[in-house]
């Protein structure tokens, strides 16, 4: 525990800016209300106890102390019930938390104090906005006063701490619901100042500093537990930041994630060793350093490294056990704005008439056995980024002067962890009614085969398994209530939807295609390849490296195509000589299939349907990458099966027998795999 007095705030308080979004508040102008205070009981104190003398405050100090309490009581409050909203932002019905109140706009009331069914998205921007805003007046008001709250009200380093971790998780929530990074970097820069600053480094589990208890009683936060209790609790404050920071830090692709790791590890081996009357404490944060060192390792399939020579006869490996001077570089895979530009003229998307665009995007992972952290699985992890833009870590969600800005916004994101059928389809629903007339749907599910042609959810209905139970006995042939079937996703083909299905039974779906009426809307199925793996766990396809737990050959394509080729041609390590000139070759490859693509269209009505969508550059993207996964699965020498290749409605193909200038696909295919010594593997169709 922190007993130490924190430093002034004039050292502090410029080094992190709190730029709350920009969002419409109802009460933002009011002045705040102090709340009731007994002035006579505020007396002097030294790290939450009265000091022997109790000396009388004066009146300036008691404002100053009644206000700070009063900001820090409310912005407890509104955290905790924003805890209670829906975990999207959409315009879905919902029942909102009691007991927060919203102001109305105009003729539309947000919120009441009753559970109601309204608006949820632009509520949640109201409740953002207040929680924000208090959260602001509430870092800006300690900094301020910092003095008279360190000496007179004896604030402890550890409660600066909590309030910028509150801060931070509030940022991070809103990223997941606006899906722009921008948020994202600013829940990085309060848990960075966090660290810095060692707000949490003199926590400890020392019995001797009893004034934790003292000080919340003072403040009416409601902490009323014992110094034993409470010191524990300041443990485990800081393991879940150092959780938070660390799944922040490897959303951007920072380079810290290894050091928060090894302090983590550290800090929960204290812990443990200490608190040996919790064992279930003990299995628990274990359990998470484990399910973090596996995620981590997990995130980077190939690892890239600066420092070594291009050496065709020594591999990388080989080079870093003779000693050689190697380190590994972090590479982010969102879409780079610099290559949106010669991507969009390649495609000539001027000339195309429908200018579609992809408005919402629904991430389902629910395969059981996948690794995951933060309820996020791998394949979760890798689609999130998939579709954003890559930003400066120097951006706020104030800094969007570009004029492009609104062209450049990312798709708004679901993200359904372990998802039963009734989220699924709530979630659908809520994504469908938010598309404008030229936005389009972008639905991916990973998850494992149902019986009956369909793919499973999860099961969370004891009752509704019995009711299937009894009809087995009695010989009906029903579906499973519990799986999703294509036929779940028919009444979305009203808009443009793109469907992307990873299962063993993902080829299933294709029959949507044919089962659709004719909205006149685009509609794309990606499936990935059949049975991937054998029962006993063993991969049939050719990934020879990749692991079922590990993440999904096909989602790695889609999200890092470079690193899927490598994985299943069994190289772990590249240099970064190699990895540029892969590079290189893969945007060859994307330009001559936007060249193909296009002549195509002209008389062949399959691919008119992809072209529609060029003109979104996530969409384009996720296309090429499909198009480049067939393309190797196609030639290489162990999925000649069909049913072991990835397919897609409707269906197309960079390879044709009959055309000689198809030719050119397989010439890229070898220049690639030649590189990193693996082109025996393939052969040409």
């Amino acid at each position: 525990m922190v007993s130490g007095r924190s430093s002034s705030g004039s050292s502090e308080s410029s080094s992190v800016s709190f730029g709350r979004p920009a969002l419409n508040n109802g009460d933002a102008s009011a002045p705040p209300q102090v709340q009731q205070v007994d002035m006579t009981q505020l007396v002097a104190t030294t790290n939450g106890q009265p000091e022997n003398n109790h000396v009388l405050l004066t009146l300036q100090e008691k404002r100053v102390i009644a206000e700070f309490c009063h900001l820090l009581e409310k912005s407890k409050q509104l955290f905790n019930q924003l805890r209670e909203l829906p975990p999207h932002g959409s315009s879905t019905t919902a029942a909102l938390p009691t007991g927060l109140h919203v102001h109305s706009n105009g003729n539309n009331s947000c919120a009441t104090t009753t559970s109601t069914s309204v608006s949820s998205f632009s509520c949640q921007q109201a409740y953002f906005s207040r929680a924000f805003d208090t959260y602001t007046r509430l870092w800006k008001y300690q900094q301020t006063h910092r003095n008279i709250l360190d000496k007179k009200y004896g604030l402890k380093r550890w409660q600066i701490g909590d309030i910028a971790s509150k801060i931070g998780q509030l940022y991070y929530h809103y990223y997941l619901r606006t899906s722009e990074l921008s948020y994202l970097v600013e829940a990085a820069n309060f848990y960075g100042a966090i660290r810095g600053r060692g707000y949490y480094a003199r926590t400890s589990l020392s019995r001797r500093d009893s004034g934790t208890a003292a000080s919340a009683r003072s403040c009416r936060s409601g902490n009323t537990e014992s110094s034993a209790s409470g010191d524990s609790m300041l443990i485990v404050k800081k393991l879940r930041y150092y959780a938070r920071f660390i799944i922040v830090s490897l959303l951007l692709r920072r380079n810290n994630v290894k050091d928060l790791l090894r302090e983590l590890s550290g800090h929960v081996e204290n812990y443990v060793a200490t608190v040996d009357e919790e064992p279930e404490e003990q299995l628990e944060w274990n359990l998470v350093l484990s399910e973090i060192r596996s995620f981590i390792d997990a995130d980077s399939p190939v690892d890239v490294y600066e420092g070594l020579a291009s050496n065709g006869e020594k591999s990388v490996l080989e080079q870093l056990e003779q000693g050689a001077p190697g380190h590994p570089i972090i590479l982010n895979h969102r879409l780079p704005r610099e290559t949106i530009k010669c991507s969009r003229d390649k495609a000539d998307v001027t000339t195309i008439k429908q200018n579609y665009k992809l408005q919402e995007v629904l991430i389902v992972g629910n395969k059981p056995d996948q690794l995951k952290f933060s309820e996020l699985t791998i394949d979760m992890f890798r689609m999130m980024q998939t579709f954003e833009r890559m930003i400066d870590d120097r951006s706020t969600p104030d800094s969007g002067d570009d004029k492009d800005a609104q062209e450049l916004k990312n798709p708004h994101k679901y993200l359904l962890y372990r998802g039963t059928i009734e989220q699924i389809l709530a979630n659908l629903n809520a994504a469908w009614s938010e598309l404008t007339w030229n936005g389009v749907l972008l639905v991916y599910i990973s998850s494992e085969a149902c019986l009956n042609s369909g793919i499973a959810t999860v099961n969370n209905s004891r009752c509704n398994r019995t009711k299937l139970f009894d009809a087995k006995q009695h010989g009906e042939d029903n579906k499973e209530i519990h799986c999703l079937y294509p036929c779940d996703l028919l009444p979305l083909t009203r808009k443009p939807l793109v469907a992307i299905v990873d299962s063993d039974n993902s080829h299933v779906f294709l029959e949507l295609g044919q089962q659709k009426e004719s909205y006149g809307q685009p509609l794309v199925i990606l499936a990935s390849p059949e049975g991937s793996t054998s029962s006993s766990g063993d991969l049939i396809c050719p990934a020879p490296q990749s692991s079922s737990n590990r993440g999904s050959i096909f989602t790695l394509f889609l999200h890092n195509p470079l690193a899927a080729l490598c994985n299943i041609c069994g190289v772990k390590a590249v240099s970064i000589q190699t990895w540029n000139q892969l590079e290189t070759l893969l945007s060859s490859f994307f330009n001559e299939a936007l060249d193909h693509i296009r002549e195509e269209s002209q008389h062949n009505s399959d691919w008119d349907v992809y072209v529609k969508l060029f003109g979104d550059d996530f969409l384009r993207l996720v296309i090429l990458r499909y198009l480049f996964c067939h393309t190797v699965y196609s030639m290489h020498k162990d999925s000649q099966t069909l049913t072991l290749r990835p397919k897609s409605f409707p269906e197309v193909s960079l390879l044709n027998q009959d055309k000689i200038e198809t030719n050119r696909f397989e010439e890229l295919i070898f220049q690639m795999t030649d590189s990193i010594q693996s082109k025996n593997m393939f052969k040409r169709i």
